[in-house]
């Protein structure tokens, strides 16, 4: 994984790829830019990435640029866990289009705290 330093501070939100093909996620939302070409232009990047070994934990701000290649080894496995972790101050906000990952049915309500059910606190400050 690489990630494009300082992405999160330029106010620029992007399109999200598939997997699958790489195809951006459709959207008619114009705050979302396609994903700049990074692979083809990495001398124009600061690119940040670390050797991990299994139990590693990167976090990084949710605005970061960031991608891998795809695991084109026909042996290894690559595994991973995602969670994306919000302040107190958060709400819930649905997006045009395609969500990735969708909201559960049960999300609150666009622009209700995200506390809730679905999206616990895990901790509070004394």
């Amino acid at each position: 994984m690489e990630y494009v330093a300082g992405s999160h501070r330029r106010g620029e939100w992007f399109k999200p790829k598939r997997f699958a093909d790489s195809a951006d996620h459709p959207s008619d939302d114009p705050r979302f830019l396609p994903v700049p070409d990074v692979e083809g232009n990495r001398g124009d990047y600061t690119l940040l990435g670390w050797d991990l070994q299994p139990g590693d934990c990167v976090a990084f701000h949710g605005l970061t640029l960031h991608g891998a290649p795809g695991n084109r080894s026909g042996k290894l496995r690559r595994r991973a866990v995602s969670a994306r972790w919000t302040g107190d101050d958060a709400v819930f906000t649905r997006r045009k289009g395609i969500e990735s990952p969708p909201a559960p049915a049960n999300a609150p309500p666009h622009g209700a705290a995200m506390d809730s059910e679905v999206f616990p606190v895990v901790w509070r400050a004394a």
